[in-house]
């Protein structure tokens, strides 16, 4: 005669072992999500806030100025000249204001513009590296020279001259009153001068 087999269920305690086990994984799980979370939002942030900044230093450029614009939101952050993408405030998932009050606490920007300077503050804080004081942006040729041309922070390699045997395009310490050589190159503040002429706009005039 044969036995029938009886199949075995959990019993109540196997059960409370598996769903304390899972608990447990998920109470692991879950504030390492939040916490990658958090910073993908702040980095999406910063990077946004840092392209606003860089667009507002071509504007100057752009339209031969030492002021930024006074309106940053119609100006640079809905220009299409400067973004083919309007950035997004990843807090709020709209396009990001000048004086955005963000959400939760999170994602506030706030660009006060003063003429020639401005002020930024952002939460969570971003590393802009320096901050505008209320100095105007612009470096002297001494300046260009030593911490922007021949520092790694903006060029991986400095840039070249080719009318100079490529030796490091430096700018002349003052600004030539006669007709230079090709590879005549002098900034300061804003002002450019160049032989050949390359065309540039700046506050001051390209050429003489």
């Amino acid at each position: 005669m044969r036995k029938e087999r009886k199949m075995r269920g959990f019993t109540l305690v196997e059960l409370l072992i598996v769903l304390l086990i899972l608990g447990i994984l998920i109470g692991l799980a879950v504030p390492r999500y939040l916490s990658a979370l958090e910073q993908s939002r702040k980095t999406t942030f910063c990077s946004n806030v840092r392209n606003v900044i860089s667009a507002m230093e071509v504007y100057r450029m752009n339209n031969g100025t030492l002021n930024y614009p006074t309106n940053v939101d119609t100006a640079i952050i809905q220009n299409t000249q400067y973004f083919s993408q309007l950035p997004v405030n990843p807090y709020t998932g709209e396009v990001l204001k000048s004086n955005d009050p963000g959400s939760g606490g999170k994602g506030i920007l706030t660009i006060d513009v003063q003429g020639e300077t401005y002020t930024l503050t952002t939460t969570p804080a971003c590393d802009l590296g320096t901050t505008p004081t209320g100095t105007t942006a612009y470096p002297d040729s001494n300046t260009l020279n030593t911490e922007i041309i021949q520092t790694a922070t903006y060029f991986s390699q400095p840039p070249i001259n080719p009318y100079q045997d490529n030796a490091t395009l430096l700018s002349a310490t003052s600004a030539a009153t006669a007709t230079q050589p090709d590879g005549y190159f002098y900034y300061n503040k804003g002002q450019v001068i160049t032989w050949p002429d390359c065309g540039l706009k700046a506050p001051a005039s390209t050429t003489p």
